[in-house]
């Protein structure tokens, strides 16, 4: 098997910047909070369907909601903004469904 090669740098998001995680309970969504925690002072929506993210950080916002309708998306959108005061970029996991 090919040695995996990482590189020694971690990318860094802008200070005080709130992001939303929808999708973060999952593996790569767990990893992507876990590296936007090596930035200081942003503040992270940490978004799981059928569990929360557990706070390891006072920084991370978790928020634990099914998406079965639009209003879903809509409603945890909001919901990060108001705790978070509002919100500058959001990631989307692809799996995500909406029946």
């Amino acid at each position: 098997m090919t040695e995996i090669t990482l590189p020694r740098w971690v990318p860094q998001v802008e200070r005080n910047l709130r992001i939303l995680v929808i999708g973060a309970t999952g593996g790569l969504g767990q990893s992507l909070v876990h590296m936007l925690l090596k930035s200081p002072n942003c503040i992270i929506g940490a978004h799981g369907a059928s569990s929360g993210f557990s706070k390891i950080d006072k920084r991370i916002i978790s928020i634990k909601r099914a998406f079965t309708a639009e209003e879903d998306c809509s409603e945890t959108i909001n919901s990060f903004v108001h705790k978070a005061g509002g919100i500058d970029a959001y990631t989307f996991k692809g799996d995500a469904k909406v029946s």
